[in-house]
Protein backbone atom coordinates (compact mmCIF):
# COMPACT_ATOMS: atom_id res chain seq x y z
CA UNK A 1 0.00 0.00 0.00
CA UNK A 2 3.11 2.10 0.60
CA UNK A 3 4.50 1.40 -2.30
CA UNK A 4 1.48 2.31 -4.45
CA UNK A 5 0.95 5.82 -2.39
CA UNK A 6 4.53 6.37 -3.10
CA UNK A 7 3.74 6.02 -7.05
CA UNK A 8 0.53 8.19 -6.81
CA UNK A 9 2.34 10.79 -5.22
CA UNK A 10 5.33 11.15 -7.55
CA UNK A 11 2.79 11.15 -10.20
CA UNK A 12 0.55 13.61 -8.86
CA UNK A 13 3.89 15.65 -8.18
CA UNK A 14 5.25 15.64 -11.97
CA UNK A 15 1.44 16.25 -13.19
CA UNK A 16 1.13 19.14 -10.63
CA UNK A 17 4.77 20.20 -11.98
CA UNK A 18 4.12 19.93 -15.55
CA UNK A 19 0.99 22.25 -15.06
CA UNK A 20 3.01 24.92 -13.48
CA UNK A 21 5.98 24.65 -16.40
CA UNK A 22 2.99 25.12 -19.05
CA UNK A 23 1.93 27.95 -16.96
CA UNK A 24 4.79 29.50 -16.98
CA UNK A 25 5.99 29.30 -20.29
CA UNK A 26 2.74 30.38 -21.54
CA UNK A 27 2.98 33.67 -19.53
CA UNK A 28 6.63 34.11 -20.51
CA UNK A 29 5.47 33.29 -24.38
CA UNK A 30 3.00 36.46 -23.90
CA UNK A 31 5.22 38.77 -21.64
CA UNK A 32 7.92 38.45 -24.14
CA UNK A 33 6.63 38.25 -27.41
CA UNK A 34 8.32 40.72 -29.68
CA UNK A 35 5.51 41.35 -32.43
CA UNK A 36 7.26 40.63 -35.95
CA UNK A 37 5.46 42.34 -38.91
CA UNK A 38 3.87 39.53 -41.28
CA UNK A 39 5.03 41.65 -44.35
CA UNK A 40 8.56 41.30 -43.79
CA UNK A 41 8.28 37.05 -44.58
CA UNK A 42 6.32 37.95 -48.15
CA UNK A 43 8.99 40.37 -48.65
CA UNK A 44 11.66 37.46 -47.80
CA UNK A 45 9.77 35.51 -50.66
CA UNK A 46 10.17 38.04 -53.32
CA UNK A 47 14.06 38.54 -52.80
CA UNK A 48 16.89 36.42 -54.72
CA UNK A 49 17.97 34.60 -51.67
CA UNK A 50 21.60 35.09 -53.00
CA UNK A 51 22.37 36.79 -49.10
CA UNK A 52 25.35 38.49 -51.66
CA UNK A 53 25.57 42.17 -49.22
CA UNK A 54 25.21 43.94 -52.17
CA UNK A 55 22.70 46.07 -50.96
CA UNK A 56 24.98 46.80 -47.50
CA UNK A 57 22.87 44.90 -45.16
CA UNK A 58 23.31 41.35 -43.62
CA UNK A 59 21.29 39.26 -46.18
CA UNK A 60 17.51 39.08 -47.74
CA UNK A 61 16.61 38.94 -44.71
CA UNK A 62 17.47 41.69 -43.05
CA UNK A 63 17.39 43.89 -46.31
CA UNK A 64 13.31 42.21 -46.48
CA UNK A 65 13.28 44.08 -42.59
CA UNK A 66 14.63 47.18 -43.56
CA UNK A 67 12.14 47.32 -46.09
CA UNK A 68 9.63 47.01 -44.35
CA UNK A 69 10.34 49.52 -41.77
CA UNK A 70 11.33 51.70 -44.43
CA UNK A 71 14.34 52.56 -43.90
CA UNK A 72 15.73 50.97 -47.31
CA UNK A 73 13.71 51.38 -50.98
CA UNK A 74 13.61 47.93 -52.57
CA UNK A 75 15.17 48.73 -55.61
CA UNK A 76 18.58 48.67 -53.28
CA UNK A 77 18.54 45.29 -54.25
CA UNK A 78 20.44 45.26 -57.44
CA UNK A 79 20.44 41.61 -58.10
CA UNK A 80 16.29 41.03 -58.06
CA UNK A 81 15.01 41.97 -61.48
CA UNK A 82 13.53 45.76 -61.35
CA UNK A 83 10.01 44.22 -62.29
CA UNK A 84 10.40 42.03 -58.59
CA UNK A 85 10.80 45.07 -56.65
CA UNK A 86 8.25 47.31 -58.07
CA UNK A 87 6.02 44.58 -56.91
CA UNK A 88 7.53 44.53 -53.60
CA UNK A 89 7.39 48.19 -53.47
CA UNK A 90 3.28 47.96 -54.64
CA UNK A 91 2.48 45.39 -52.46
CA UNK A 92 3.91 47.37 -49.49
CA UNK A 93 2.36 50.53 -50.75
CA UNK A 94 5.60 52.53 -51.02
CA UNK A 95 8.18 53.73 -53.61
CA UNK A 96 10.16 51.84 -55.51
CA UNK A 97 13.27 53.90 -55.65
CA UNK A 98 16.01 54.32 -58.02
CA UNK A 99 19.24 52.51 -56.99
CA UNK A 100 22.15 52.31 -59.78
CA UNK A 101 23.40 48.92 -60.13
CA UNK A 102 26.73 48.23 -58.57
CA UNK A 103 29.53 46.17 -59.95
CA UNK A 104 32.23 44.30 -58.21
CA UNK A 105 35.68 45.32 -59.80
CA UNK A 106 39.00 44.43 -59.01
CA UNK A 107 42.06 46.56 -58.66
CA UNK A 108 44.51 44.38 -60.72
CA UNK A 109 44.27 43.56 -64.15
CA UNK A 110 48.11 42.20 -64.28
CA UNK A 111 47.50 38.44 -65.19
CA UNK A 112 50.51 36.48 -65.91
CA UNK A 113 50.76 36.88 -68.90
CA UNK A 114 52.25 40.61 -68.10
CA UNK A 115 53.03 40.29 -64.52
CA UNK A 116 56.47 38.67 -63.61
CA UNK A 117 56.48 35.67 -61.61
CA UNK A 118 59.07 35.61 -58.65
CA UNK A 119 58.44 31.29 -57.86
CA UNK A 120 56.19 28.78 -58.59
CA UNK A 121 53.51 28.39 -55.55
CA UNK A 122 52.61 24.91 -54.99
CA UNK A 123 51.21 24.07 -51.27
CA UNK A 124 47.64 25.86 -49.42
CA UNK A 125 45.13 27.52 -51.73
CA UNK A 126 44.75 30.62 -50.46
CA UNK A 127 46.46 34.14 -51.43
CA UNK A 128 47.87 34.77 -47.68
CA UNK A 129 49.90 31.38 -47.85
CA UNK A 130 50.90 32.07 -50.84
CA UNK A 131 52.14 35.70 -49.93
CA UNK A 132 53.83 34.66 -46.59
CA UNK A 133 55.92 31.70 -48.61
CA UNK A 134 57.18 34.26 -51.20
CA UNK A 135 55.53 32.17 -54.11
CA UNK A 136 53.12 34.12 -56.86
CA UNK A 137 54.08 38.00 -58.15
CA UNK A 138 57.02 39.85 -58.54
CA UNK A 139 54.46 42.93 -57.25
CA UNK A 140 53.79 42.09 -54.23
CA UNK A 141 50.43 44.31 -54.37
CA UNK A 142 48.67 42.75 -56.80
CA UNK A 143 45.92 39.79 -56.98
CA UNK A 144 47.56 35.78 -56.80
CA UNK A 145 44.48 34.77 -58.57
CA UNK A 146 44.19 32.11 -55.36
CA UNK A 147 40.61 33.17 -54.39
CA UNK A 148 41.00 34.91 -51.53
CA UNK A 149 42.16 38.82 -53.03
CA UNK A 150 44.48 41.48 -50.72
CA UNK A 151 41.43 43.40 -50.60
CA UNK A 152 41.45 44.25 -54.04
CA UNK A 153 37.92 43.99 -54.89
CA UNK A 154 35.20 46.64 -54.00
CA UNK A 155 31.38 47.32 -55.30
CA UNK A 156 31.41 50.30 -58.19
CA UNK A 157 28.40 51.48 -59.13
CA UNK A 158 28.44 51.52 -63.18
CA UNK A 159 28.43 55.44 -63.67
CA UNK A 160 31.78 54.86 -62.47
CA UNK A 161 33.31 54.35 -65.70
CA UNK A 162 37.15 55.60 -64.71
CA UNK A 163 38.66 52.99 -63.34
CA UNK A 164 42.68 52.48 -61.86
CA UNK A 165 43.23 48.62 -62.58
CA UNK A 166 46.55 48.67 -60.08
CA UNK A 167 47.22 48.76 -56.39
CA UNK A 168 51.05 48.84 -56.90
CA UNK A 169 52.54 51.97 -54.97
CA UNK A 170 56.33 51.04 -55.78
CA UNK A 171 58.32 53.74 -57.26
CA UNK A 172 57.59 53.87 -61.12
CA UNK A 173 60.52 51.96 -63.13
CA UNK A 174 60.09 49.19 -60.50
CA UNK A 175 55.88 48.72 -60.63
CA UNK A 176 56.65 48.96 -64.34
CA UNK A 177 59.75 46.11 -64.22
CA UNK A 178 57.27 43.37 -62.43
CA UNK A 179 53.72 44.23 -64.19
CA UNK A 180 53.65 45.88 -67.81
CA UNK A 181 50.24 46.97 -67.05
CA UNK A 182 50.99 48.81 -63.68
CA UNK A 183 50.18 52.46 -62.92
CA UNK A 184 53.63 54.15 -62.81
CA UNK A 185 52.35 57.15 -61.66
CA UNK A 186 53.30 59.46 -64.49
CA UNK A 187 50.51 61.74 -63.77
CA UNK A 188 48.99 61.90 -67.84
CA UNK A 189 45.77 61.22 -66.80
CA UNK A 190 46.06 64.02 -63.88
CA UNK A 191 46.42 66.65 -66.73
CA UNK A 192 44.56 65.19 -68.89
CA UNK A 193 41.39 64.99 -66.61
CA UNK A 194 39.34 67.23 -65.43
CA UNK A 195 40.69 69.42 -62.33
CA UNK A 196 40.96 67.84 -58.96
CA UNK A 197 39.21 64.29 -61.01
CA UNK A 198 42.52 62.34 -60.09
CA UNK A 199 45.37 63.07 -57.46
CA UNK A 200 48.83 61.09 -57.49
CA UNK A 201 48.43 59.48 -53.89
CA UNK A 202 50.95 56.98 -52.32
CA UNK A 203 52.65 56.91 -55.96
CA UNK A 204 49.13 55.75 -57.53
CA UNK A 205 46.41 57.30 -59.42
CA UNK A 206 43.23 57.88 -57.38
CA UNK A 207 40.31 58.73 -58.79
CA UNK A 208 38.04 61.19 -56.79
CA UNK A 209 34.69 59.91 -57.38
CA UNK A 210 32.53 62.75 -55.89
CA UNK A 211 33.29 64.34 -59.10
CA UNK A 212 32.52 61.54 -61.08
CA UNK A 213 30.27 63.89 -63.07
CA UNK A 214 33.17 65.37 -64.90
CA UNK A 215 35.03 62.30 -66.19
CA UNK A 216 35.92 62.44 -69.08
CA UNK A 217 37.46 59.47 -71.82
CA UNK A 218 39.87 61.53 -72.60
CA UNK A 219 41.82 60.88 -68.89
CA UNK A 220 42.97 57.72 -70.27
CA UNK A 221 44.54 58.43 -73.69
CA UNK A 222 47.61 59.23 -72.56
CA UNK A 223 48.38 56.74 -70.09
CA UNK A 224 51.60 54.41 -71.07
CA UNK A 225 50.57 51.18 -69.87
CA UNK A 226 46.95 51.20 -69.85
CA UNK A 227 46.50 50.93 -66.19
CA UNK A 228 43.95 53.42 -65.93
CA UNK A 229 40.68 52.34 -68.19
CA UNK A 230 37.30 53.13 -69.50
CA UNK A 231 34.25 50.77 -68.41
CA UNK A 232 31.15 50.70 -70.90
CA UNK A 233 29.38 47.55 -68.82
CA UNK A 234 31.13 45.13 -69.55
CA UNK A 235 33.22 46.84 -72.38
CA UNK A 236 36.74 47.58 -71.23
CA UNK A 237 38.88 50.52 -73.25
CA UNK A 238 42.21 51.19 -72.86
CA UNK A 239 44.02 54.60 -74.16
CA UNK A 240 45.92 55.19 -77.24
CA UNK A 241 48.94 55.52 -75.97
CA UNK A 242 48.66 51.91 -74.15
CA UNK A 243 51.31 49.27 -75.31
CA UNK A 244 49.72 46.49 -77.13
CA UNK A 245 50.16 43.32 -75.27
CA UNK A 246 49.21 40.51 -78.17
CA UNK A 247 50.89 37.77 -75.21
CA UNK A 248 48.11 35.53 -74.34
CA UNK A 249 51.09 32.73 -72.88
CA UNK A 250 52.04 33.45 -69.05
CA UNK A 251 55.58 34.77 -68.80
CA UNK A 252 58.40 32.09 -67.59
CA UNK A 253 58.68 32.07 -63.73
CA UNK A 254 62.34 33.72 -62.45
CA UNK A 255 63.14 33.31 -59.02
CA UNK A 256 64.41 36.24 -57.24
CA UNK A 257 67.60 36.41 -55.95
Amino acid sequence: MGTLHNILFAFAFMAGLGVLLALFLAVASKRLYVFEDPRIDEVEEMLPHSNCGACGTAGCRNFAEQVVNGSIEPARCTVNPPAQNLSIAEMLGISMGDVEKRIARIACAGGRHVAKMRAHYDGLNSCAAAAVAGGGKSCTWGCLGIGDPKGLFSLQVESHKLWLACCNESDGDIAEAACEVACTACERCVVDAAPGLISIQNKLAVIDYSKNDTAQRAAIDRCPTGAIVWMEGSNISKGKAAKKIIRIEPLPVIAEA
